[in-house]
């Protein structure tokens, strides 16, 4: 049962969804020590501000953050939660995985797609390689609660509560998703508790602000794959990449796109702008990503790009089990075409079947 709770504070049992667990990195590159709260806190960060975002809230950029007290100008409504330079965050998040020590993190294992061999321009053959990794699998208890008077109130802030729910239904937590991680179930009744909790944030139907990704542009997927295998995976995200190399683009454009999209060594954007699991036990796909409509260097290209995913995982997908959600587009005609009541329409369907 889910248990009773104070609107300053609120506890969360949550359990790894699949074989990938959940990746917050450590002090070694490939080995984890701990499940780090300063990995939930920034993802969380970025899905609160896409949601402040959507509803219209003008709200600072990472290469331009807000000051406190700063020429007396009133800092953004994400880092009047999340902090900034003079200004503490308004919540403290604790987490506690008492199976650490006794489930083993780290390393990649390397995944070839021995079907998909190619020879290179200089004639050489290739096999094309991906990454699995290797996060924490087994309980976290996730617990926020309030640290300083946020809006003249000592209660967690609506906003935050609503992102939260959105990034652990719909999303990720952690990093590595583009490897596979970051999957996580709720428990039933704390989750029908969160919804509810959901329903405090009133947003309202204004153009959203262009400063950066906005839940506006997000789009989400599940299905069931009948090839049930690590493979399965990987070969996704490989005709991915195909679909958005030339001819279909005109080169530079096709490369550039690419790379920033799905990801490149070397890319400053680091990682990609989308990611999704397989679980190889049942074929279940789960899967998230943003696209700008406006502000970015590829804004032209967005329905490319998202053409992409959808008609990739759709193909994949078995009999009517795809689903995707995405706002104001004919890819998903049935959900409302207003914004409050696409976020409600989210925040009321339970997507994630534990």
């Amino acid at each position: 049962m889910a248990e009773t709770r104070t609107p300053s504070s609120w506890t969360l049992h949550l359990q790894t969804a699949n074989d990938y667990g959940v990746w917050t990195g450590g002090a070694a590159p490939d080995k984890m020590d701990s499940l780090k709260t300063t990995s939930f806190t920034g993802g969380l960060r970025f899905w609160t501000d896409a949601l402040l975002r959507a509803e219209g809230r003008e709200c600072c950029t990472g290469q331009s953050r807000c000051s406190y007290g700063g020429g007396g100008k009133p800092v953004c409504p994400t880092c009047a939660i999340f902090g900034c330079t003079g200004l503490s965050r308004a919540f403290t998040v604790r987490t506690e995985t008492p199976d650490f020590a006794h489930a083993p993190t780290g390393g990649k294992q390397a995944i070839y797609l021995h079907k998909f061999v190619y020879h290179n321009s200089q004639g050489r053959q290739k096999t094309p390689k991906y990454y699995r990794a290797k996060g924490y699998r087994g309980p976290i208890t996730l617990s926020l609660s309030i640290r300083r008077p946020h809006n003249r109130s000592f209660t967690l802030p609506p906003e935050v509560l609503t992102a939260l729910y959105l990034m652990l239904e719909y999303g990720t937590f952690g990093a590595y998703d583009q490897y596979g991680c970051g999957q996580v179930n709720m428990d039933a009744d704390e989750k029908k508790a969160l919804r509810e909790a959901c329903s405090a944030w009133k947003t309202e139907d204004r153009p959203a602000d262009t400063g950066g990704v906005t839940l506006r542009d997000f789009f989400f997927f599940k299905g069931v794959t009948e090839a049930q295998n690590p493979e399965a995976m990987y070969e996704i995200r490989h005709d991915i990449r195909n679909l958005l190399r030339a001819p279909s683009l005109p080169d530079p454009v096709a490369t550039k796109l690419r790379h920033w999209f799905c990801g490149a060594l070397g890319n400053p954007a680091g990682g990609t702008n989308y990611a999704y699991s397989v679980d190889p036990r049942t074929g279940q796909i789960y899967g998230w990503g943003h696209f700008a409509r406006a502000g970015v260097e590829f804004t032209k290209f967005r329905e490319t790009a998202v053409r992409a995913v959808y008609d990739t995982v759709r193909k994949k997908c078995s009999g009517n089990s795809f689903v995707w959600k995405e706002f104001g587009t004919p890819r998903d005609p049935s959900s409302p075409r207003d914004w409050p009541g696409y976020l409600a329409s989210l925040i009321s369907t339970e997507w994630r079947q534990s």
